[in-house]
C-alpha cells in the first residue's frame, strides 16, 4: 500500500474511521465531536457515516466521562475526548479511581476498556489556564497506559489502538504538533502493537531524551549540527509498568553528554521522573543538562512565552560552548515561537522502535 502524507489531525481522523469501522463496539464521545470540523477536525464528517457512534454529549466532564468508564466495563470501547487536560480534570475521579483501578480490584478478570484522548495547549493565547498537561498525575497511576505521539504517523497508531484497548489507555495530544505532517502506510497490522521508544540516528556521544512535542525542538537540533552525531530517543509510551528499557539505559550509560528536553514543567514531572530511574542505575552527574519551562504557568503574553518553553537555538547553543559543535543559532521569530510547528516529519524517520503490546 502506498505511503499517504497527512498533518497530524488527518492522520486521527484517518485512524478513527478505520478504527470505528473494524470495531463495531466502538464509540466516539465528547463535546462537540459530531460537529461537522469536530474536536478541531479530528472528527470531521465522521457523524454522517457513523451517526450512533460519534456522540455529542452535554457540557458535564464528569458525568459522560464516567458515562464512558461504564460502557468500557460492559465491553464496549468508548473514546472520551477532552479538548484541553484542564477539562478531564473534572473527572479524574473516572479515570484515576475507577477506570484505572476497575479490573484489579474484580481479580484481573473484569476488564475496563477506556479510551480517552486529552489536548495538551501551547501556541499563541492557550495562556496559563490551558497549556497544562499533569503527566505525572497520568504515569503515577497503576492500571493506565499513558501515550504521547510525537508525529502523525505515531498519532494514526495510537488513536487506532484506541479503538481497541483491552485496558484503560489515554493519549496525550501536544496540539502544537497539529499542522505536522508525515507520511505513513494505513496498513492492517495488529491495532495493540505500538511504538513504546524511538531512537533517531546511531549511538552517539551526545543524546537528546524527550516526548510528544519536543521531538520538534530535538529534530531541528540534530538536522542543523553536521559537525557532530547527535542521537534523540523518544519516548512514545508507557504501557503496564513504568521500567525503562535496557537499550534507553545502554544507549545513556555510554554518551558523554545527556539532554533532557522538557516542555512541561520538569520538577516532579514525567522527565524528572525518568531521570530519576536512570539515576537508579547511571552516573548522571557529570553528563546531564535540564532544558524546560520554569516553573510557574505559562503566560498568554508572546513576549514572556519567548522565555518560558526550551528551542532549539538554546540547546544548539549550549552544545557550542561545551565544545560539542562549532555551530551557533540564532533565536528564534514570532512565527517560530508562537505559531503551530510546521515541520514535515517524513523527512526523519525514527533508526530504532521498540514496540509494546496493549493487554488488559
Amino acid at each position: 500500500m502506498s505511503e499517504t502524507l497527512v498533518n497530524f489531525v488527518e492522520a486521527i481522523n484517518l485512524a478513527h474511521k478505520a478504527g470505528l469501522q473494524d470495531n463495531n463496539k466502538s464509540y466516539i464521545i465528547g463535546l462537540g465531536v459530531n460537529y461537522q470540523n469536530g474536536a478541531d477536525g479530528t472528527t470531521k464528517n465522521l457523524s454522517s457515516i457513523y451517526p450512533d457512534k460519534v456522540l455529542d454529549v452535554p457540557v458535564s466532564e464528569a458525568a459522560f466521562t464516567g458515562m464512558c468508564v461504564g460502557m468500557a466495563t460492559a465491553g464496549l470501547n468508548p473514546i472520551v475526548h477532552h479538548g484541553r487536560v484542564e477539562f478531564a480534570l473534572l473527572a479524574m475521579d473516572q479515570i484515576l479511581t475507577q477506570a484505572a483501578k476497575w479490573n484489579y480490584m474484580f481479580g484481573g478478570d473484569y476488564p475496563c476498556k477506556f479510551g480517552a484522548r486529552l489536548n495538551i495547549g501551547r501556541q499563541w493565547g492557550n495562556g496559563p489556564q490551558h497549556t497544562s498537561s499533569y503527566n505525572s498525575l497520568f504515569v503515577n497511576t497503576p492500571g493506565l497506559n499513558v501515550l504521547w505521539p510525537s508525529r502523525p504517523s505515531e498519532a494514526y497508531t495510537f488513536t487506532k489502538a484506541l479503538h481497541h484497548a483491552p485496558s484503560p489507555t489515554i493519549m496525550m495530544e501536544h496540539r502544537y504538533l497539529f499542522q505536522t505532517k508525515d507520511s505513513f502506510n494505513e496498513n492492517n497490522n495488529d491495532p495493540l502493537v505500538i511504538p513504546q521508544v524511538s531512537f533517531y540516528g546511531k549511538s552517539s556521544k551526545t543524546i537528546i531524551l524527550t516526548y510528544g512535542d519536543g521531538l520538534v525542538e530535538a529534530i531541528k537540533t540534530k538536522n542543523k549540527i553536521n559537525d557532530s552525531d547527535i542521537q534523540i530517543i523518544c519516548i512514545n509510551a508507557f504501557v503496564r509498568d513504568r521500567e525503562l528499557h535496557e537499550d534507553i539505559i545502554k544507549a545513556i550509560e555510554s554518551c558523554d553528554n545527556l539532554i533532557c528536553l522538557d516542555t512541561s514543567n520538569y520538577q516532579f514531572g514525567l522527565m524528572q521522573g525518568l531521570i530519576g530511574s536512570l539515576a537508579e542505575k547511571i552516573n548522571l552527574k557529570e553528563k546531564i543538562k535540564i532544558f524546560s519551562p520554569p516553573f510557574i504557568p505559562c503566560a498568554t503574553s508572546p513576549k514572556l512565552v519567548k522565555n518560558y518553553y526550551p528551542f532549539s537555538p538554546d540547546v544548539i547553543n549550549y552544545l557550542n560552548e561545551i565544545n560539542v559543535t562549532k555551530e551557533r543559532a540564532s533565536d528564534y521569530l514570532f512565527d517560530d515561537i508562537n505559531l503551530p510547528a510546521n515541520i514535515d516529519f517524513s523527512e526523519n524517520v525514527p533508526s530504532k522502535i521498540i514496540k509494546s503490546t496493549l493487554t488488559e
